[in-house]
């Protein structure tokens, strides 16, 4: 399944859910591009950064996909009264895209969030 977003700043977005590639990939890629740079994480062990011709590759120390900051972030809002770690809006945003994404797969349809 690919979604492709438009955001309001003009960008594009693109997710790409597959299962049908062989178990030795890895199993999570993430590219960002823009600026006349990209960036790629590969099973959140790598990042490589791609810039005026040439990579600079990194090596992650640890496969962190962040749960573990997120949850003591939470834990730090409600037992200390901390902030929120994800502002209201931007979960409810997230959650009717979700919504509206599975709308559009329904009815084959686009739909605006």
């Amino acid at each position: 399944m690919f979604i492709n977003l438009r955001l309001n700043d003009g960008s594009n977005a693109s997710i790409g859910y597959l299962a049908e590639g062989d178990g030795s990939m890895p199993k999570e890629r993430i590219e960002i591009f823009g600026g006349g740079k990209s960036f790629v994480i590969d099973d959140f062990l790598t990042a490589g950064a791609f810039q005026n011709g040439s990579e600079k590759k990194t090596k992650l120390r640890a496969r962190d996909k962040g749960q573990e900051n997120e949850v003591r972030a939470v834990c730090e809002m409600v037992l200390q009264g901390k902030a929120a770690p994800i502002a209201l809006e931007d979960l409810l945003t997230t959650t009717r895209a979700t919504f509206r994404i599975r709308e559009s797969l329904r009815t084959g349809l686009p739909v605006e969030v």
